[in-house]
């Protein structure tokens, strides 16, 4: 597709494909837009006259439609810089939300390529299957830092170079997870001599292996199990969002030796 005009300098993207996804959105950004005044953008398969309620009550929202399959979603993440509208963008996933003010500012102060948040090192004795498996194809050295890839942000200018490597990769590994090639592809960043930074752990508290990290200090606050984050936005239940991997191997989620 065409690359799309920059309307903003900087702002918030998120991608929702599906009818369950769009309901989602509509309540976490509704939600969000109290914390911040960045610009949002959403980049959907849902057209205008199916999509949710509640998105009327969000201001300074974009849409981005694209008449792609729900399995879409994935290739768009990977290629962000093509189809986000900011020159400075935080992606941000549906299942999270924007809890405190200090986001524009924070994302005002970003000035690299890159910026993720740390989630967790392997080893030969500290592996998941589904990681041990990527790190063999994609002849990556062990320790391997993961980051979690719910939330980051990038310069559109500088980072196709990382974006190009990261969808090579997930093409490459099936068109099915995006973390393990996401993994492998920052290690050969890197070694390539690109810089990566850390948001600070005040930034995003994520869900850890279904394991509740809670901050209601944190900018951003991801969905765990013990936290009514589906209550405080405003909805019944969590949506069942559709699996993208499509038929993964149950293997993938067990920690393995590979020594």
């Amino acid at each position: 597709m065409r690359e799309p005009i920059a309307l903003k300098p900087m702002g918030v993207t998120f991608i929702a494909f599906g009818d369950e996804a769009d309901l989602l959105a509509s309540h976490s950004v509704c939600y969000s837009r109290q914390h911040t005044d960045l610009p949002f953008q959403v980049i959907t398969n849902t057209p205008e006259n199916r999509r949710h309620a509640k998105w009327k009550e969000v201001s300074d929202v974009h849409f981005t439609y694209i008449a792609e399959s729900i399995r879409f979603n994935r290739t768009v993440k990977c290629q962000l810089p093509t189809y986000t509208i900011f020159e400075k963008c935080l992606y941000c996933d549906i299942d999270a939300v924007i809890q405190n003010p200090g986001l524009d500012k924070a994302l005002a102060d970003f000035d690299g390529d890159l910026m993720l948040n740390y989630y967790d090192t392997y080893t030969a004795d500290h592996i998941l299957g589904i990681y041990y498996r990527a790190h063999k194809q994609f002849n990556c050295t062990l320790p391997l830092d993961v980051y979690n890839g719910a939330v980051f942000a990038f310069n559109r200018a500088t980072a196709p170079a990382f974006f190009n490597m990261w969808f090579a990769n997930y093409v490459a590994f099936g068109k099915k997870r995006d973390m393990p090639p996401l993994a492998c592809t920052l290690q050969q960043y890197k070694q390539q001599g690109g810089v990566i930074q850390r948001f600070s752990s005040s930034v995003f508290a994520p869900n850890i292996f279904a394991i509740a990290v809670v901050d209601p200090n944190a900018l951003i606050q991801h969905v765990v199990e013990d936290y009514d984050l589906i209550g405080t936005i405003g909805l019944p239940r969590m949506p069942r969002l559709q699996r993208y991997e499509g038929g993964t191997p149950p293997d993938d989620w067990k920690w393995v030796n590979s020594a």
